[in-house]
């Protein structure tokens, strides 16, 4: 139901579509409006992502799907639903990795 009125606002040309954004203030009139946003951390670069979904064959992390009022689990790196706008995936990190919670320096060590 709403898909397609994604699609449409995707492809207009004077709107630019915030995803995974907050909004903290809104100022302004009509025709003249100026918004303070919060962009929440992806993970994932969008302009690099094809949507390919092999990503998710591969995690071997499950979470609770928010989508589906966490009654089913859904992979760690996800998109949304199949139409989402971008099409791009987002990865949910529950908190701090194990390996970087006890390194005294916190140190990222990704493998």
């Amino acid at each position: 139901m709403i898909s397609p009125k994604l699609v449409e606002v995707g492809r207009h040309l004077n709107i630019e579509l915030l995803t995974n954004t907050e909004l903290l203030e809104l100022d302004g009139e009509q025709g003249n409006f100026t918004a303070k946003i919060k962009e929440k951390p992806r993970f994932v670069d969008i302009s690099k992502c094809t949507s390919c979904g092999e990503c998710t064959k591969v995690c071997p992390v499950d979470t609770p799907s928010e989508h589906n009022e966490k009654l089913a689990p859904r992979k760690a790196i996800f998109k949304q639903y199949e139409q989402a706008i971008p099409g791009a995936y987002g990865i949910s990190k529950r908190s701090i990795a194990p390996c970087k919670a006890t390194c005294p320096a916190h140190v990222s060590i990704q493998g």
